[in-house]
């Protein structure tokens, strides 16, 4: 279940009376320029700050990063069309899961993250990165009048 405020988007399953993360407001980047690669053009960049919850270690600390980039392959031999590919970053920031726990981190406590919650956010990233992946798609197949 996810629970929304007006400043703060909180992951509590219902049978909790606590949330799990809870995470601010996306926040908009600029688009950057990616440096050492011209062929690369930023499309979108976004940070979701992290404002606590259970497996958060630190409260306030951390944040969601992502971004969409395009990259500009050069035609084939022989062809004139260019193919556009978009890539997809996640990155997590600055984020000090609770089940791992203060460094240097135990070998059990480890696992036990590794066994867990590492799983949940592959999972999540996964479903984030195939959402966007068939956006993109759906987009590029449009014809232009129609995106």
């Amino acid at each position: 279940k996810n629970r929304t405020s007006s400043n703060t988007i909180c992951i509590q399953p219902r049978f909790l009376p606590v949330s799990l993360l809870g995470f601010g407001k996306p926040q908009r980047q600029q688009k950057t320029n990616l440096v050492g690669k011209p062929r690369q053009q930023m499309v979108g960049m976004w940070e979701i700050p992290l404002k606590g919850g259970l497996l958060a270690l630190v409260p306030h600390k951390g944040k969601l990063v992502f971004s969409i980039s395009k990259t500009m392959k050069a035609p084939e031999k022989g062809s004139c069309i260019v193919n556009d590919m978009y890539q997809i970053s996640t990155q997590i920031v600055d984020y000090q899961p609770w089940l791992a726990g203060h460094p240097p981190v135990s070998s059990i406590r480890k696992w036990l993250y590794l066994s867990t919650q590492s799983h949940i956010h592959a999972y999540i990233t996964w479903r984030f990165h195939k959402a966007w992946k068939d956006e993109i798609s759906c987009k590029q197949s449009m014809p232009q009048n129609y995106q």
